[in-house]
């Protein structure tokens, strides 16, 4: 019973499942690039598709910043992994000015942004989150047109992947920290 005018959309399960499953493959042979161990690790084809379904596709646009240096995750923080397109990872740093002529010497803090690098398909970030830090190191914008990420909040991936994993993201992390 509708109150006012409703439009639905039949779709035909077979097309559905289609569609759905070629998507459900995709991001399944996306992820096992990205986590070459990842299979092999896990001990049913049902536990790895648990795994491959806690992650939710985000797009972005040109210019859409996905995390900000020194934002405080929320509760539901995620960490990405890019899929399709590039973003840009960005660190700022404060630069201390004065003017020569100024008798009291008076230093003007600023920000400037550099730019670190260019991540593209299987980059992963935003994994500082995954060892509970109160903020996010870096910035990162999309620079593509159409970026599509892979994302898992902090809980999801805590619970459901080995601990292998969270050795392996760490190490990443560790890795960006020589950026500082």
């Amino acid at each position: 019973l509708c109150k006012t005018d409703c439009d639905f959309l039949v779709i035909d399960k077979q097309q559905f499942d289609v569609i759905f499953g070629q998507e459900q493959k995709d991001k399944e042979e996306f992820l096992r690039m990205v986590f070459p161990s990842l299979g092999t690790n896990i001990t049913s084809r049902d536990n790895f598709n648990y795994l491959v379904y806690s992650f939710k596709a985000e797009s972005y646009g040109r210019g859409q910043t996905i995390i900000t240096e020194g934002e405080v995750p929320q509760k539901n923080a995620k960490f990405y992994v890019i899929q399709q397109g590039e973003c840009m990872l960005e660190k700022k740093f404060t630069k201390d000015l004065s003017h020569p002529y100024d008798r009291k010497k008076t230093i003007i803090s600023t920000y400037d942004t550099i730019e670190v690098a260019v991540l593209g398909r299987g980059s992963i970030f935003g994994e500082e989150i995954l060892d509970n830090r109160s903020n996010y190191d870096f910035s990162v914008k999309a620079i593509s047109d159409n970026v599509l990420v892979q994302a898992i909040t902090r809980r999801e991936f805590k619970l459901k992947f080995p601990w292998e994993f969270h050795e392996y993201i760490m190490n990443l992390n560790e890795q960006k920290k020589n950026y500082h």
